[in-house]
């Protein structure tokens, strides 16, 4: 028998049998670190200065919930309540005693709060530990580990201070406390500044766009106003807002080059596959609007079709295909990807595969042209609103119009634009991988 495998029946004392419930005594997880433990109860106690519902002010903001993913406080839109509230202090510690379990701790940076019962407010001991070394532990993957299988699955168990005051925490000095945080943020404001550094590189891509194009930008809220003539045989319909935006889109697209409708510059378009998808692998894998992400294809999310090799053969899509989102929300519809993919891949219905002529328009440029708000204005003119989606048919998505200009300036342009994204692309996955890296340097110098 192999001594180092766990023992399949594990025999607990009776005297020891407090809870319940199994997994609080096969927690496959433990508190260790090379710093020594201390327990919670050494470093905050509870605040209890209540407030009587009846004697609320109205007047301090009260807490709406505490984020699972930053750990930050929301506050509600209206402050009433219809129970007794506690009395938060800024810079002191905020835990909801339902979600305590999922992270849903924080440090109150808003001032004075008030928060329902079903929070505990605690005042931390400043003099033996840094507040973000402790919102840190609490929020870490090694901490969370550890406590959920202290609960019961199903029961709504509140963190009240006695479970929560008995918890360990990894306990360097303060000092070491201090630097272990700051080498944290340091990463993550070095994410934030790339970040920042990436929003600007997308702005930019606008702005060259317009200047390349001499196309001026349309001042928000700006409307063209007096008498329009409109042309009967252009009227498409009859209305006063589409006739209105048809003479804004004319003004939007004015600038150095000639306006061309799309059907103009394409050879075909084609709706996607309506049968229904599986993500199980049963056959090639199926494009949907989830997979169109910032102008580009995003695969790493897919589902699968089965399908006989005809109707497969039919819609396998072909390098240098533009999909076109013609249902989704109002600010997704209507964006755009190319496919470059080197494997055979299907497309689903909410898609159009448009096949771009390459002897009149570059499909990148194009792709770009589809993703700015050059083309905002036409999409929302067509798009109708169905059961909270908005929607855009071929025959409405052919009469887009864009600005052409020669091909070679087109591709010079997608070049540039190529170039910008592709910076931009690059500072925002080191941002993600920097956050990534700070979580992960923190739990490593905490957790044994």
């Amino acid at each position: 028998m192999n001594r180092n495998k766990k023992a399949v029946l594990e025999f607990i004392s009776y005297s020891s049998f407090e809870k319940w419930y199994v997994s609080y005594y096969l927690n496959p997880y433990r508190i260790t670190s090379k710093y020594p433990l201390i327990s919670l109860d050494n470093l905050i106690e509870p605040i209890q200065i209540r407030v009587k519902k009846d004697d609320y002010d109205g007047l301090s903001p009260i807490v709406g919930k505490i984020s699972f993913k930053d750990g930050k406080i929301h506050l509600r839109d209206e402050n009433k309540t219809g129970m007794d509230l506690y009395v938060l202090p800024i810079n002191e510690l905020l835990v909801s005693k339902i979600n305590f379990h999922q992270g849903a701790v924080a440090i109150n940076n808003n001032g004075k709060l008030v928060c329902s019962t079903h929070y505990q407010p605690y005042k931390i001991d400043n003099n033996k530990i840094n507040r973000n070394y402790l919102i840190l532990v609490l929020r870490s993957n090694g901490f969370l580990n550890f406590i959920k299988y202290l609960r019961a699955d199903g029961i709504k168990n509140e963190a009240t201070y006695e479970f929560i005051g008995q918890l360990n925490i990894p306990f360097p000095k303060l000092e070491e406390q201090t630097r272990i945080v700051k080498s944290y943020y340091d990463r993550v404001q070095l994410a934030e500044r790339q970040e920042m550094n990436a929003n600007k590189i997308e702005k930019n891509i606008e702005t060259y766009l317009f200047d390349a194009l001499g196309i001026k930008k349309l001042q928000k809220g700006k409307n063209k106003k007096g008498l329009q003539i409109v042309n009967s045989r252009n009227v498409e319909r009859w209305a006063v807002d589409f006739l209105n935006k048809v003479a804004v889109i004319s003004e939007i697209l004015r600038g150095k080059y000639k306006i061309v409708k799309l059907r103009d510059f394409i050879d075909s378009y084609q709706y996607g596959l309506s049968e229904k998808s599986s993500i199980d692998k049963i056959g090639p894998p199926m494009l949907r609007m989830n997979n169109i992400l910032n102008s580009e294809l995003d695969i790493t999310i897919l589902k699968y079709i089965s399908i006989n090799d005809n109707v497969k053969d039919k819609y396998t899509l072909d390098k240098g295909d533009l999909l076109f989102n013609r249902t989704n929300s109002k600010e997704l519809v209507g964006k755009t990807a190319i496919f470059y993919e080197d494997e055979e891949y299907t497309f689903a219905s909410y898609l159009i595969r448009v096949v771009v002529n390459t002897e009149k328009a570059n499909v990148n440029y194009i792709n770009y042209l589809f993703n700015s708000s050059l083309l905002k204005y036409q999409k929302d003119m067509v798009s109708r609103q169905i059961t909270g989606q908005a929607n855009i048919n071929a025959q409405e998505m052919q009469e887009f119009l864009f600005p052409l200009p020669p091909l070679q300036t087109q591709k010079e342009i997608a070049n540039i634009l190529d170039k910008m994204r592709d910076e931009m692309n690059s500072l925002r996955q080191h941002a993600k991988e920097n956050r990534t890296l700070a979580i992960e340097e923190f739990e490593k110098e905490i957790f044994k």
